[in-house]
């Protein structure tokens, strides 16, 4: 309605100009500081160990399961033939050496009544002289205890575990010695004396525990005693099973040591005198600890099985085996060892519960007939048990024993030739200058882990005993076991269509053993751990799986010639032998190898060609029996293996169907060369790779689970392993150029294999460094300063989880922390813990670790001296080492580091090292773009930036804390106190505006806002404060702030563009006022800037008129919304909704004439706007002016009023819109003034119309030109003579007053402008005219013609 052409102030209000685009030439945020990285397609190393440690896991579970066990290989028929042969390498003992009997035994048994026997716990062999004893330490082979303190014969003694409370802790073992009249105990204590032995040798003290009790005279032939501490013993004479109760003191109804038979009722039990004699003695006890079985031997060949309970501490009768002959011969009809007249079980034995689940004892027959028996009864009618547990049951047994049977005969070997007593065979007897060895008088024998050694006793007493030596052998067993039969299974569970199982084949062979044997047993086998490993053990028999981790088993023979070692020659120690005949019969060893197939010879050959340190001597009369080291394999060995070991270990091959491109291990079979390390590796680390790392104490505190000695030996073999693989790089390359595409991919994932297993070998290497280093420095105390998720972690903690998985990682990172803390503790250098911890254990501290280490010494440091320099060069220190680990640093640690940079004010620290941790934190830059992209909900990315607001919370917190310490001392006297802190606030907010990171600016000040601190913000003179103001989402405090900013920094331009583009914004809620505010600042800015300023002036003028024009449609909207406000402010609908809108919504000239200055009828709004739009329109603005005075007249009660209401419209209307002809035109309004006054003489005095013109600020001239101009215009009603002389009346008092001005002193009119010659001319026209009885007017013409005469 209103526009004209090419104004902008009728373009509808509105943001035209965002805040963001006000300045095209403002820089651009900055990129992130650090450029997102480009994703990594190699898994982490971690992800690495885990696919080794899964490899080892597969072996170790393929060891389990690699023989049958003995109750499934038993169900074939029994008569299986025994291997022998005459080559030396394949016999499978030896003996390694004899230790003569110490002189002082050896001088004193001819002649006198002797007993003997071997204690291999305590490593002792004893003999009884008399009433003495003698305890020979045959390691030593001279060192001999001798106890005599008793008068009796001593005609028995055994080795059993005491109960628990009733001696000292220290007391391990208990003799039982057994003499004809009583029975006695002494305390056995040992002390290991320093050696080189993997068995040190131990020092024995025996101390008297004054429990003994008689016999009555029925002598005790023998003792045995359980893991309980229970012993029991059998009567020679009575033919009774006897328990010895003891306990620390005497009771009321029970003394410190009682006698108990078992096999008597009542209260006879304890009075053995009273038992009735029984025509059946007792011949042997054997206790089963594993199963708490006990069982009897008696002289009548029957067999009793005892049941202890399952906590070990009862005692049931299960059953009497009676018989055994009959049943034998039934299940092997027409064997004539069966059949001999005087058939005799000499020995039994105890079948372990990992050699068999079903097969419990096996005896012994003076003929050397085997016979095994079972807790299940045997199937009458075909093979196997009735009522064994399923296969999924545990090992060790539930429940009591069920029954009791004799389920399998094996029959001794025949046509055995001799060997001579180093392993050698006789070749004499061998070419049959001698008949066969017919076992037909065993003494004495052993059985564990399918070995059987059994003495043959000659008829000649000068002749030495033959010893008969029975093994698996393993490379038919293996060789025969049927795909899908791996899996173990117990006797008689399998049904009648499951694949057959192989045979037990065995290797026989006899051996002179250089003497009468008297006694055997086997060496002590130490354990590895207190407790075992997690993963189940493999089969005993299955020796390949513990060869590279133990010693072979031995065996002890006491003899009158001293006492003999019996060595078990293993496949690995056979190898070793034809490996030092390679060079003269290589195809010997190539055979071996291929007897035992691809797997385990390259298994074997590795062992030996990296020096396994479990390769046994052969042939040397070593000083220590477990001496086995390096030494045993000699270079040409060693490279022998290695040739053989490349030769044979083939290629990789695709499956069939495999995925090219894979790299999954799935897709190929490996080589034997990589099968045989993963083999080889994983054997090596059996003992611990399960284990628990550490166990509680019996005192409490925690210890390594594993022993010290294990721990070395497996770490030796390790790194025997890693340096030779190092030394032979391309060990695991092809041999030729692989030029088919499916054998390539199937040697690159073999070569990732092995380079996984490697990292392996080195990790695990220095896992057993790291474990035996906290051992070193006392674990339990380590870890007590470790916090409570680590310890609980570490107390489930395995060996394979410490090396391959993140728990393992993380619990070793706190131990690590924790040595460091220890140590600093005891003023321990940290560069000399940091140095140690990477020389044995590089990977468990790594050099940010190192790093972090030294950084907290210097803080540590930094707190204790007092000397101010050194302060602050050890906490700039600290600094430099904390920023270059700041990576691997935790929020938890960064955040105590920041305390106490904050305690020592230290500012720099506290600032510049959470930025450090923010930027190394998010390297890729995830949440820095995160935030440059608005910080959406629900994107991934946030979780980065969060961390970067963790750190930037440390600072300004830390900033905060600075400000209000100084604050706290500003108003006080000046104190050296605030001046540090004011140079400590001031060198803080220094160093975190001087950083780089605009993510860490726009936190900093999103607190200071928060804090009201807009003064501070606007003085900041960061290149981030702008950015941060004008940063999306745009807030109505930032935007204020932003003009404040800019005037500040003198860009009132900027300032000025601000206020516009906020005034006009529809995005805020600002009222009316507000918005004219903002305008009326961005009118004054761009009036106050300079020309030069962003080389605008043309646009800056062109913005100015822009702006002012906007300011007074604005001005025009609030003087409609005041006018209408009192009206409506109350109100409701859409009157109300209206004067809502004219509060928040500018709008343009057109929409509020429209709707609001016309339809309200807001007479003088309308002549404004007619002003301020410059809208001419003439008979508009007099429709108006003629509402008004009618408004005006008709509200005025009396004339006085009217003229009053009259005078006060036209004074602040013209004064307001004159010289606007389109709101105040002059001629009409003087003509309504004169016509109203014409119609009110004489209410209205001459001159009230120029006076009332001269009030609404009108010029004299111009009020004189017009009213002259109506003078002589004739107009009605001016065409009268009264209006005529009315209206020179009024020229004549405005002539009188403009004449009068004019000469005033100081008068507003010049007096050169003053038109005195045509006002005086006029005068005399107006003289001339004048009425005659008009006597006023024509007075104050006259006397303003005289003064101008006078003046002019």
């Amino acid at each position: 309605m209103f526009a004209a052409p090419g104004s902008r102030r009728f373009q509808a209000p509105g943001l035209s100009q965002s805040i963001w685009s006000l300045n095209t030439s403002a820089p651009a945020p900055p990129a992130p500081l650090v450029q997102p990285a480009t994703p990594k397609s190699a898994p982490p190393p971690l992800a690495h160990m885990e696919r080794a440690s899964r490899v080892l896991l597969d072996m170790l579970t393929a060891d389990n399961v690699a023989v049958p066990e003995l109750a499934d290989m038993l169900q074939t028929h029994p008569q299986v033939p025994y291997s022998s042969s005459t080559d030396k390498s394949f016999v499978p003992f030896y003996k390694k050496r004899t230790v003569n009997i110490p002189d002082d035994m050896f001088n004193n048994y001819h002649g006198q009544t002797q007993y003997l026997g071997i204690l291999p716990e305590i490593g002792r062999a004893w003999m009884t002289l008399g009433n003495k004893l003698f305890l020979w330490d045959y390691h030593d082979g001279q060192d001999l205890n001798t106890y005599a303190d008793q008068p009796n014969l001593i005609t028995h003694i055994s080795l059993v575990k005491p109960r628990p409370g009733v001696f000292v802790d220290d007391l391990k073992h208990l003799l039982v010695i057994c003499t004809p009249v009583s029975v006695f105990m002494l305390g056995v204590g040992t002390t290991p004396v320093p050696g080189t032995s993997r068995n040190p040798r131990t020092e024995l003290k025996l101390y008297s525990t004054d429990m003994h009790i008689s016999t009555e005279g029925n002598e005790m032939a023998g003792a045995v005693g359980t893991k309980n501490g229970r012993i029991f013993l059998y009567g020679r004479g009575d033919g009774g099973l006897y328990e010895l109760v003891y306990k620390s003191a005497e009771a009321w109804f029970g003394k410190k040591v009682e006698l108990k038979n078992h096999l008597a009722a009542g209260y006879s039990g304890f009075l053995p005198f009273l038992s009735r004699p029984e025509s059946e003695q007792l011949a042997a006890l054997v206790v089963d600890d594993d199963r708490n079985c006990l069982y009897a031997l008696s002289t009548q060949q029957s067999i009793s099985l005892y049941s202890l309970g399952l906590n070990g501490e009862e005692f049931r009768h299960i059953k009497t085996l009676v018989g055994i002959r009959k049943r034998a011969q039934a299940l092997l009809p027409g064997l004539p060892a069966l059949s001999v007249p005087d058939f005799e079980i000499r020995n039994i034995h105890i079948v372990d519960v990992d050699s068999a689940r079903n097969i419990h004892l096996v005896g012994i027959t003076n003929t050397g007939v085997r016979l095994y028996f079972s807790h299940y009864r045997r199937n009458p009618i075909g093979m196997g048990v009735i009522g064994a547990p399923a296969l999924n049951t545990p090992r060790i047994p539930q429940r009591d024993p069920s029954d009791f049977d004799l389920v399998q005969v094996r029959p001794p070997p025949i046509d055995l030739s001799i060997a001579d007593g180093g392993g050698h065979f006789n070749t004499q007897r061998s070419l049959g200058s001698e008949a066969p060895v017919i076992f037909n008088d065993v003494l004495s024998s052993c059985h564990c882990a399918g070995l059987t050694l059994a003495a043959q006793g000659t008829q000649n007493l000068n002749d030495p005993d033959l010893i008969l030596c029975i093994a698996p052998d393993l490379t038919k067993i293996i060789n025969q076991t049927p795909s899908g039969s791996a899996a173990p299974g117990s006797f008689g569970s399998y049904p009648y269509n499951a694949p057959p199982k192989p045979p037990l084949v065995e290797y026989a062979t006899a051996l002179h053993v250089g003497g009468l044997t008297w006694a055997m047993a086997e060496t002590r086998r130490p354990n590895q751990s207190w407790i075992p490993p997690s993963s189940p053990p493999p089969n005993p028999i299955f020796e390949l799986a513990t060869q590279f981790s133990e010693p072979p088993r031995q065996f002890l023979i006491f003899t009158n010639a001293g006492l003999s070692f019996f060595v078990k020659r293993r496949a690995v120690d056979q190898l070793r032998h034809l490996l030092e005949q390679y060079d003269n019969d290589a195809r010997s060893a190539q055979l071996y190898c291929q007897s035992f197939g691809r797997l385990e010879s390259a298994a074997m050959l590795l062992a030996v060609a990296a020096g396994n340190t479990f390769i046994a001597h052969e042939g040397n009369d070593l000083a220590n029996l477990d001496d086995f080291s390096l030494m045993a394999v000699s270079p040409d060995m060693s490279l022998n293996a290695k040739l053989l070991f490349y030769a044979q270990g083939g290629a990789p091959l695709l499956k069939a169907g495999a995925v090219t491109g894979s790299q999954a291990d799935t897709q190929i079979l490996f080589s034997g060369r990589r099968d045989g390390f993963a083999l080889y590796f994983a054997r090596l680390v059996r003992p611990i790779w399960r284990a628990l790392i550490v166990r509680k104490g019996d005192n409490g505190r925690l210890e390594s689970n594993v022993f010290d000695s294990t721990l070395v030996v497996v770490q030796k073999n390790l790194e025997a392993l890693r340096s030779f693989l190092e030394r032979n790089p391309t060990l695991f390359q092809a041999s030729t150029e692989i030029r088919d595409p499916a054998d390539q991919e199937a040697w690159k994932i073999e070569l990732a294999s092995v380079s996984q297993l490697q990292g392996l070998l080195s990790q695990t290497v220095e896992a057993i460094s790291f474990v035996l280093l906290l051992i070193d420095y006392q674990l339990s105390e380590i870890v007590a300063q470790c916090d409570q998720p680590t310890r609980d972690a570490l107390n489930t903690l395995s060996y394979d989880d410490l090396i391959s998985s993140k728990k393992g990682r993380d619990v070793a990172r706190g131990l690590v922390n924790a040595i460091i803390n220890h140590q600093i503790a005891q003023q321990t250098s940290v560069d000399t813990i940091s140095e140690l911890l990477q020389q044995r254990c590089g990977s468990f501290c790594s050099t940010d670790d190192v790093l972090m280490y030294k950084a907290i010494e210097n803080l540590r440091k930094a707190k204790e001296t007092r000397d101010a320099t050194e302060r602050n060069q050890c906490l700039r220190t600290s600094y430099k080492f904390f920023a270059k680990g700041s990576a691997q640093m935790e929020l938890s640690k960064l955040t105590e580091i920041v305390a106490e940079y904050k305690n020592l004010r230290f500012a720099k620290g506290v600032v510049e090292l959470p930025l450090q941790c923010a930027r190394d934190w998010d390297i890729d830059g995830h949440g820095y773009t995160y935030w440059v992209d608005g910080s959406q909900p629900n994107d991934p990315r946030g979780e980065f930036f969060q961390k970067r607001l963790a750190c930037y919370e440390l600072i300004v917190d830390a900033l905060e804390n600075f400000n209000n310490a100084y604050k706290a001392l500003a108003n006080a006297p000046p104190t050296v106190e605030s001046e540090e802190l004011r140079t400590l606030k001031d060198s803080a907010y220094q160093s975190a505006l001087s950083s780089q990171d605009d993510a860490f600016h726009s936190y900093l000040y999103d607190r200071m806002l928060k804090h009201n601190q807009k003064d501070e913000m606007v003085e900041l003179a960061t290149p981030f404060i702008e950015g941060y103001l004008r940063r999306p989402p745009i807030t109505l405090e930032r935007a204020d702030l932003l003009h404040l900013f800019y005037v500040r920094g003198g860009q009132y331009l900027r300032a000025a563009e601000t206020c516009a583009a906020l005034a006009e914004s529809t995005d805020f809620d600002l009222s009316l006022e507000r918005r004219i505010q903002l305008f009326t600042f961005a009118v004054n800015y761009v009036k106050s800037h300079t020309s030069s300023e962003l080389g605008r002036q043309e646009a800056g003028v062109e913005f100015l008129s822009d702006l002012e024009e906007k300011l007074e449609v604005a001005q025009v909207q609030l003087e409609i919304y005041n006018d209408l406000l009192p009206r409506y402010a109350g109100g409701s609908g859409r009157d109300r909704q209206g004067l809502e809108r004219l509060n928040g919504t500018l709008m343009n000239i057109t929409e509020l004439f429209t709707n609001y200055a016309d339809p309200y009828n807001l007479l003088e709004v309308k002549l404004l706007i007619l002003h301020v739009s410059d809208h001419n329109d003439a008979a508009l603005t007099n429709a108006i002016w003629d509402a008004l005075f009618e408004r005006v007249v008709n509200d005025g009660s009396s004339v006085d009023q009217q003229i009053k209401a009259i005078t006060a419209v036209i004074s602040r209307l013209g004064q307001r819109f004159y010289p606007s002809e389109s709101s105040f035109p002059l001629e009409e309004t003087a003509m309504r003034l004169e016509q109203f006054a014409l119609d009110r003489i004489p209410a209205v005095h001459s001159g009230w119309v120029p006076r009332v013109l001269l009030e609404a600020g009108v010029p004299f001239s111009q009020v004189f030109d017009i009213l002259h101009k109506l003078y002589e215009s004739q107009i009605p009603p001016f065409h009268q003579q009264a209006a005529v002389q009315w209206l020179s009346g009024d020229v004549a008092v405005l002539v009188s007053d403009w004449v009068t001005e004019a000469i005033r002193p100081q008068s507003s009119i010049p007096a050169r402008e003053f038109p005195a010659n045509a006002v005086d001319e006029t005068i005399d026209v107006y003289l001339r005219e004048l009425s005659r009885d008009n006597v006023e007017t024509r007075r104050l013409f006259e006397q303003a013609k005289s003064s101008l005469r006078r003046y002019y």
